[in-house]
């Protein structure tokens, strides 16, 4: 006959019992850790697609157009390739320079406009009526008698009459230039009026005369600089052409003239 065997009555507490937590978390990260190398790979993808977005949506089109062209004989047209593509010459450093210094003076001129200068056209092929439309044509405006006068405080000097508003012609004379003709011929002394602003209204606009205008003034041209260079800004009479010519001469022959000493101990007084 069997017989039980009885066993203490603490003995059912001392049974270990099974922990369900442990068991949750255990199972809980068993899932989490492929999820997070997902989200990790997901995210390198994401960024790596960012950055070559480009070239791997280039190689989607090449991919696409070979198919195209495998299955319906018609795809997108080649590509130029980068040596077929014509390359500008270098510019060389001076043009650079050039380019950036003419750039750099248009900022300039639009954010500080150049000064305005008072200057004269010295052809006398105009009429009163032509004047405004001529300085317009070279940027400027026609000036004033006032102006003129400025521009002659300042040291204008042409001699030159031109047209400006108020149907005057008028020109500057500087003082210097008018005693150097009271030097010349008694028909030359004239030419140039008094020093100051010569000229005035006149009652037929039909004569012809230069042009003076206000703006900013027209760069040097050779045929200008040829006539600086000639003496002839200055208008002149037959003979007084012909004393200037002797004048010349005398100052070529001045070395060989012979000069007398003051006196037998003394060269000058």
């Amino acid at each position: 006959m069997n017989s039980l065997v009885a066993l203490p009555a603490n003995s059912v507490k001392n049974i270990p019992k099974m922990n369900n937590g442990s068991s949750g978390a255990n199972s809980g990260s068993s899932w989490n850790t492929p999820l997070l190398w997902f989200c990790g790979f997901l995210l390198i993808a994401i960024i790596l697609f960012s950055f070559y977005y480009r070239e791997f949506m280039s190689a989607m089109n090449n991919i696409t157009d070979q198919i195209n062209l495998w299955l319906t004989g018609t795809g997108a047209p080649p590509e130029k390739k980068q040596e077929d593509i014509p390359v500008a010459p270098p510019i060389p450093p001076q043009d650079e320079t050039t380019k950036e210094h003419t750039g750099m003076s248009g900022i300039v001129e639009k954010i500080l406009p150049p000064a305005k200068e008072v200057f004269t056209i010295s052809k006398n092929n105009y009429s009163y009526y032509d004047a405004a439309p001529l300085c317009k044509a070279l940027g400027a405006e026609l000036a004033t008698y006032e102006q003129v006068k400025d521009a002659w405080q300042k040291g204008a000097d042409w001699c030159n009459y031109g047209w400006v508003k108020g149907q005057m012609a008028v020109y500057p004379t500087q003082k210097s230039t008018y005693e150097e003709l009271q030097q010349g011929p008694a028909e030359q002394k004239g030419a140039c009026g008094n020093p100051g602003v010569n000229g005035g209204y006149f009652d037929n606009p039909e004569l012809k005369y230069g042009v003076t205008c206000i703006g900013k003034k027209p760069s040097q041209s050779q045929h200008d600089a040829n006539a600086i260079m000639a003496g002839s800004t200055r208008p002149l009479t037959q003979s007084g052409l012909e004393f200037d010519k002797k004048v010349q001469q005398f100052k070529e022959e001045a070395d060989s003239m012979g000069i007398l000493p003051f006196n037998k101990e003394h060269w000058g007084s």
